[in-house]
């Protein structure tokens, strides 16, 4: 029998002994395949585990190593606290075992934290890091005094201005280590106000953590020194928080605003604005930073329906240098922040600004990620592994059985298997044409294919920017430009999850991937309306589809529903509140259509996944209504269909499919309604879903959603006013002389240029005045519309035109409207012939003592200036503009324009120049001015135009004959062949082939050829007769 050392049996029996004893705590596993250095963990502990540790347990890992610890006793319940390093897919069990076992000890920790009390002070350091407390600040001190720099001296003292005295304050240590050291301040000020705050310090991190709550009078600031005799700093470190977003950079140290440090990066503002930068000098080890940390606790969210919202203190800090100096003030008021001084290496960041990919997260930042954005401990508790439906896919646009469905109808083309497994690479612009071969073929080869790229999209788009932040210096920002590959990404996504060939293990880490994209997202400190972490309301939407997305994918999470009515409730209020009883958007038409492919998008995925049901929402059929009436008339320019009006930033050019998929999802609910839609989407071209923007919901699915049997039914295209977002005023729709003019009015005026109350022109089927569109916040001189001193205010954005007055008949259309002081009125004569001509009387008054430029910019090969008071356009296809002023005497002048722009024009979708032609006339104090526009065939002579009632009256003859048209009279107003007289409302009578046409826009009376036609009624009222022959 084998004999065994007494020594060894004596520690076999210890090992057993404390085997026996060991208790687990807990297991930590690494989801999401990364590397975790030095995280925090907090574990809460029931009544046995605690009274195991007060009993002198140690904690140890896997390899039997104990793991430094301290017990925290605060609410809920107690915890413990260690640090631990986790590896990709690592999986680490932590025990509880007897102290008198033989363990290896714990690695000595150069940097373990230490705090000392001091008579006056409380100091919290570890070898590099570290924070000074007064216990008793009195005037102008802070309790929250300074921070060890990198030349291991101290910061000059923080003080306050304040509107109110500290009449009492208190400083504790709160925890004394080994793995952080804590301490707690709390100051009383005059008039009931408190600031309380906590400073930590941890063991191997070189941060000091701060946490404040204030309710205090606004108007004070925190002003913290962040130089000191010792530590000067030549640089400040950061990353873009404008422009090229994200772009690692460095700044000399010069007089003025060197930084805006904000939790939530408002990306619109300043390069130099972010959520931390730090002060280096190229000699020096290390470097001092400052960071904001977790934006959801710098702003509470407020009640839209409560006014006015409670006083919060802004959440930013302006750091300003003054002679090499760098000062960070912090308001003071009401509620809380959580914040970061820190002091990393400072070479392994830097050196990356000589590298050639300045986007990549420089090493400081991780530390911003490690304890603010996702700190281990935060992640660990998300669910990313779960029992559920994980072999039903796919699910957004598909279902499991659908795809069987399809599989059948679709031809197998091995060319275009070789073409996506050998020819060409699968990108994000094309997912559809190597899925629907996949569909077809089931093809291995393929499938890998997709699989693999699948994997590399989720792993750029959730670990790389999300997660790691590399190209973006934010989670939050710009989510718009995100999508750009992340839709795409998604979908590819839902397809794979339902490849055969795709392992266990892969499977598993794609949902730990979704799961955490979907928790990421939600989270307020990512974007919040109610906290005012939000930008263009567009993007609101892009947030609340990622939402509702994230959910659709894996509707089993235990989150999804939570992730679903959040993105879809705020999709819903969106509908609701951004579009108005007529269907007119909040936004121009460009990106109206980013929100709409979103929200159509998520109305879908969340119906095929079994949550709510918006699809079929009656106010989502008005806003594509508003759409399709506000199109322009076909454009050669654009392969003669129609498109947008190129109005507010919308590109050039531009259409969209959307109403294709509109006509499919709507053909069982209102099938009359889906042929209107099939009709304009077959009008506009059949174009993408929009240009030059994230219209990538449908990425892959898009044919097929297009796919449907439903018949074109031609719209009633009619002059309407749009009561939030303007007037179209139109004639002769669907032929080839229809004409159009867009008014630019209303509140809705989101995503638009100093523009409101100008107009778009189509006559007799030809552009003759047009917009720029979109090439970016274009001033009230590129528009048409009169430009005056103060249009332009010098903050805020600028007013708005209000209609005042809107009437519609089938020979007048007649619309007033008001912006400040300037009162713009339009008469639209149309023509009872359907190829006859027609005109439009503008009619424009600034109020004394503003005077300015009135401007029309014309579309057109030249501008004519004959005479005083008279212009011709000569236009580029059959059809000319005549232009007759009052006064007459009026001096016009003509100057041309040219935007470069992204456009759609003549096949191509590409930054093109636009170049147009204002004619421009001065517009007197208190004065008016009146055009009339007659476009006019060119193989046609030009009218005889004669004026009346001080240019609120015009008579026209022409080969038609003769009609006269009146803006609103007063007093009774005749004609200059004292044939027609008008009183009242405006009005319009033609004669024509021996019939008199009155048509009256409100309470009028008119007399002209011997008929008279009287109304009190504010309607429209129509009258025809038949004139006795001579």
């Amino acid at each position: 029998m084998l004999q065994l050392p007494a020594k060894l049996i004596a520690l076999l029996c210890v090992f057993l002994t404390a085997t026996a004893a060991a208790e687990d705590l807990c297991v930590l596993q690494e989801p999401l395949g990364q590397s975790w250095h030095n995280e925090l963990i907090t574990i809460p502990l029931s009544p046995a585990q605690l009274q195991s540790l007060q009993d002198q347990h140690v904690l140890v890992g896997p390899d039997n190593r104990i793991i430094p610890h301290q017990i925290v006793t605060r609410p809920p319940g107690p915890t413990v606290a260690f640090q631990i390093s986790l590896q990709p897919d690592q999986s680490l069990t932590l025990r509880l075992v007897p102290s008198g076992t033989a363990l290896p000890a714990a690695a000595t920790n150069s940097a373990a934290p230490k705090i000392s009390e001091l008579p006056d002070r409380i100091i919290l350091e570890n070898s590099v890091a570290g924070a000074t407390l007064l216990k008793s600040a009195t005037g102008k001190q802070s309790p929250l005094s300074s921070f060890l720099t990198p030349s291991g001296q101290w910061t000059q003292p923080a003080t306050l201005t304040t509107v109110r005295k500290i009449i009492d304050c208190k400083c504790r240590i709160t925890a004394r280590g080994p793995v952080f050291v804590e301490a707690h301040f709390e100051a009383r000020f005059e008039g009931d106000g408190q600031w309380t705050g906590t400073c930590r310090v941890l063991a191997g991190e070189p941060v000091v953590l701060i946490e404040e709550s204030q309710q205090l009078d606004p108007g004070g600031e925190l002003v913290v020194p962040l130089t000191g005799d010792k530590f000067q700093p030549t640089h400040l470190l950061h990353r873009f928080g404008k422009g090229d977003l994200g772009r690692l950079a460095t700044w000399p140290l010069a007089d003025g605003e060197a930084f805006l440090l904000e939790p939530w990066l408002r990306w619109w503002m300043n390069e130099r604005q972010g959520n931390w930068f730090a002060l280096y000098s190229t000699t020096a080890e290390r470097m001092l930073m400052v960071a904001a940390l977790t934006p959801s606790r710098w702003r509470q969210p407020t009640d839209p329906a409560v006014s006015p919202p409670p006083l919060q203190m802004p959440p930013q800090a302006s750091a300003v240098c003054r002679q090499q100096q760098l000062t960070l003030y912090f308001p003071l008021g009401a509620g809380s922040r959580s914040w970061m001084v820190a002091c990393p290496p400072q070479h392994s960041s830097t050196a990356l600004l000589d590298s050639n990919n300045l986007s990549i997260t420089p090493d400081c930042q991780q530390l911003v990620i490690r304890h603010g954005d996702f700190p281990f401990d935060q992640v660990r508790q998300w669910v990313l592994d779960w029992p559920g439906d994980h072999d039903n896919y796919p699910r957004l646009f598909l279902s499991r059985g659908s795809l069987q469905q399809l599989r059948s109808s679709l031809p197998q083309d091995p060319a275009e298997v070789r073409r996506w497994t050998s020819q060409q690479p699968i990108d994000k612009y094309n997912i559809e044409a190597p899925l629907r071969a996949w569909f077809a073929s089931q093809d291995s080869q393929l499938e890998a294919a997709l699989i693999a790229r699948c994997e590399e999209w989720l792993n750029a788009v959730i670990i790389d920017a999300l997660l790691k932040q590399h190209g973006k210096p934010a989670p939050g920002v710009a989510p718009h430009s995100q999508s750009v590959l992340l839709l795409p990404a998604l979908n590819l996504a839902d397809a794979v999850l339902s490849a055969p060939s795709l392992t266990p293990a892969r499977r598993k880490r794609i949902l730990a991937q979704l799961a955490f994209f979907g928790c990421a997202v939600s989270r307020d400190d990512y974007w919040s309306v109610a906290r005012g972490y939000s930008a263009n309301p567009n993007m609101t939407t892009t947030v609340s589809l990622y939402r509702t997305l994230a959910a659709s994918l894996i509707p089993s999470h235990p989150a999804a529903r939570q992730w679903a009515e959040t993105g879809l409730q705020e999709l819903q209020r969106q509908l609701r509140e951004w579009s108005d009883p007529d269907g007119g958007w909040l936004e121009a038409p460009h990106y109206a259509m980013v929100s709409l492919d979103h929200m159509v998008g998520a109305f879908l995925m969340a119906r095929n996944n079994g949550f709510s049901d918006s699809l079929h929402d009656p106010q989502l059929k008005k806003v594509f209504e508003w759409l399709a009436q506000i199109s322009t008339p076909p454009d050669s320019r654009t392969g003669g269909f129609r498109r947008y009006p190129a109005i507010g930033h919308t590109y050039h050019g531009e259409g969209t499919g959307m109403f294709g998929i509109m006509a499919g999802l709507w053909r069982e609910r209102d099938p009359e309604f889906a042929g209107r839609m099939q009709w304009m989407y077959e009008q506009h071209g059949k174009q993408p879903i929009g240009l030059f923007g994230p219209f990538g919901t449908f990425s892959g699915y898009r044919s097929l959603l297009l796919s449907h049997s439903v018949q074109p039914i031609p719209m009633e295209l009619n002059s309407r006013w749009f009561r939030n977002t303007g007037v179209v005023l139109r004639s002769h729709a669907g032929t080839e002389r229809e004409s159009c003019l867009t008014l630019i009015a209303g509140p809705n005026h989101e995503h638009y240029d100093n523009d409101s109350g100008s107009i778009t022109l189509w006559g007799l089927g030809r552009v003759l005045a047009d917009d720029f569109g979109y090439v970016g916040a274009h001033p009230a001189k590129f528009h048409s519309l009169p430009e005056w001193s103060g249009i332009q205010p010098s903050n805020g954005p600028p007013s708005v035109m209000t209609i005042q007055q809107f009437a519609s008949g089938r020979h007048l259309d007649y619309v007033s409207g008001i912006r400040e002081g300037w009162r713009r009125e339009i008469a639209f004569l149309k023509n009872p012939q359907p190829a006859g001509n027609v005109g439009f009387l503008l009619h424009d008054q600034l109020p004394p003592p503003v005077s300015g430029t009135w401007r029309l910019w014309l579309t057109g090969e030249r501008l004519e200036l004959p005479g005083s008071g008279r212009a011709v356009l000569i236009g580029q296809d059959d059809v000319d503009l005549e232009i007759y002023f009052w006064p007459t005497t009026t001096r016009l002048t003509s100057e041309p324009g040219e935007a470069q722009g992204m456009v759609r024009r003549n096949g191509k979708e590409e930054r093109q120049t636009t170049r147009q032609l204002a004619l421009q006339a001065e517009l007197q104090a208190g004065g008016h001015v009146s055009a009339f526009l007659w476009p006019r065939k060119k193989q046609t002579a030009p009218p005889e135009v004669l004026w009346f009632a001080n240019g609120r009256g015009v008579q026209v003859s022409d080969t038609d004959g003769i009609s006269y048209l009146s803006l609103p009279a007063p007093a009774l107003q005749q004609s200059p062949d004292q044939q027609a007289r008008f009183t009242g409302a405006a009005a319009a009578v033609h004669k024509q082939y021996g019939r008199l046409h009155t048509t009256l826009a409100g309470a009028a009376t008119v007399s002209a050829w011997g008929h008279t036609t009287t109304s009190t009624a504010a309607d429209v009222t129509e009258d025809s007769v038949s004139l006795p022959r001579k």
